[in-house]
């Protein structure tokens, strides 16, 4: 069944040119009421899985629910009642602020100048890579505890250094005991067969360091060699008549605009990064160049115009050789780096490609676009592959 929905917007002036993050994070699991509450909208809107999420972005789960978001440099996974704001996320650093309930934060193997950190209350959790747990208590106080790794309490007053084993108590009024750490709940089994059934150690040595969510690809499709394009994955199981962006539905997601959120439980990276190419009448991933750091796009997708139906837009996933253009305020620079994708190796015929064919292209009414946003022509007109 399609989901059509909008297609493009700005949600900047067109005269500015402040390029949009160039690394985002994405919500990979949900379960129960999962809410985001955005600085750009202003108001809390129900979330589903592969929602991208930045820098502001504030996530809450409500009575039973759970959540996880990978972002890049940590995995992060929220218990019941749980609040916590995106402070900073780029290739770099991430930095969040837990202001209720439980957080696991899996942190994965950092490089010179990375930093990960959590904020509770007014102290400072510095992280190196490993695995912990911090509960927040109505008291005023929390708990961290370090199943792996080591961490820093930095509470304005003393630092204290925590290792793997150990739990560490911090009441309100900052004093700080450390004990064994306690045993797990129902909580951390959660986390814990999470991490075993996404790993990511198949994807790790074909995709860039940062490509978020490649760890969703393992346990639904296959990676392989193409002899013209390297090493591809391909999903296991799709339904009939499967084309990329065609299973999912667009949401407005500030500074970009429309962004694709797809409906599959491994649906995020392959449709923010590299290309689709059709082979041998199946769809295959390009993740990209392996040593230049990824780049996020909304939807790398071209767009369409039929002029014998003149209420009809369509879409389409690009193929390698095809380069996106921004239909956001974005620089020169912001556009070379999203097109450094993976050149084939040799030259397959354009049939190959599949893209140009006319059964990966999703159409849709102008109309329905048009009641969203009265700037679509032009807005259209800036994007369409001509």
């Amino acid at each position: 069944m399609f989901v059509l929905f909008g297609c493009l917007a700005s949600g900047l002036a067109s005269g500015e040119r402040a390029n949009p993050p160039g690394q985002v994070g994405s919500v990979s699991y949900t379960s129960g009421e999962v809410l985001i509450r955005s600085p750009h909208e202003g108001f809390a809107q129900r979330v589903v899985r592969n929602w991208p999420v930045t820098s502001g972005d504030e996530i809450l789960t409500e009575g039973e629910a759970r959540a996880e978001m990978r972002l890049g440099l940590a995995t992060a996974r929220l218990d019941r009642d749980a609040a916590v704001t995106l402070l900073e996320l780029d290739r770099a650093r991430v930095s969040l602020f837990l202001s209720a309930g439980t957080a696991n934060l899996r942190v994965s193997e950092l490089r010179a100048r990375e930093a990960v950190d959590i904020k509770v209350r007014r102290w400072t959790v510095r992280l190196t890579s490993g695995d912990y747990r911090i509960d927040l208590h109505e008291g005023g106080g929390m708990t961290l505890h370090v199943r792996d790794g080591e961490a820093r309490i930095e509470t304005g007053t003393s630092s204290v250094q925590q290792f793997a084993g150990e739990m560490a108590k911090v009441a309100a009024d900052a004093t700080v005991s450390i004990q064994r750490s306690a045993p797990t709940d129902a909580f951390e089994r959660w986390t814990q067969a999470r991490q075993r059934e996404n790993s990511g150690q198949l994807g790790r040595p074909h995709v860039a360091r940062g490509l978020v969510a490649y760890e969703d690809l393992e346990a639904h499709g296959d990676w392989h060699w193409e002899e013209a394009y390297g090493m591809v994955w391909s999903p296991r199981h799709v339904p009939r008549g499967w084309t990329p962006y065609r299973f999912g539905r667009w949401i407005l997601k500030a500074p970009w605009g429309w962004t694709w959120v797809d409906e599959s439980s491994w649906g995020f990276a392959p449709f923010h990064y590299g290309r689709w190419v059709r082979l041998r009448e199946k769809w295959h991933w390009l993740p990209g160049p392996r040593k230049i750091p990824p780049v996020y796009a909304p939807a790398l997708v071209r767009w369409l115009e039929d002029p014998k139906q003149r209420d009809a837009v369509g879409w389409s996933p690009l193929g390698p050789y095809v380069p996106f253009k921004p239909y956001y305020p974005a620089s020169e620079m912001h556009a070379r780096a999203l097109n450094l994708f993976a050149r084939p190796l040799s030259n397959p015929s354009s049939t190959d490609a599949g893209a140009d064919d006319p059964d990966a292209i999703t159409w849709m009414a102008r109309s329905a676009l048009v009641e969203q946003s009265a700037d679509f022509t032009n807005a259209l007109a800036r994007a369409r592959v001509r």
